[in-house]
């Protein structure tokens, strides 16, 4: 992976707005008051944070081996 590209992939997150919307139907899950629109857009934004998880571990792994080959 270029050093670039993992360099920007580590930089996506979540905006404030996802995060609140994200806690707010974490919340009503673990009252049981979700409805199943809210519980698919809940599986959706986690889906999300797992790929984009997944997506960050390996662009920290490509700049370590960069690193460790002494490129940057």
């Amino acid at each position: 992976m270029p050093e670039d590209d993992a360099k920007a992939i580590l930089r996506w997150s979540f905006n404030e707005q996802a995060k609140a919307r994200m806690e707010e139907l974490a919340t009503r899950s673990n009252q049981g008051a979700i409805s199943d629109s809210e519980r698919s857009e809940l599986k959706a934004y986690i889906h999300v944070g797992q790929v984009i998880g997944v997506l960050q571990s390996r662009a920290r792994r490509a700049l370590q081996r960069d690193a460790s080959n002494g490129s940057s």
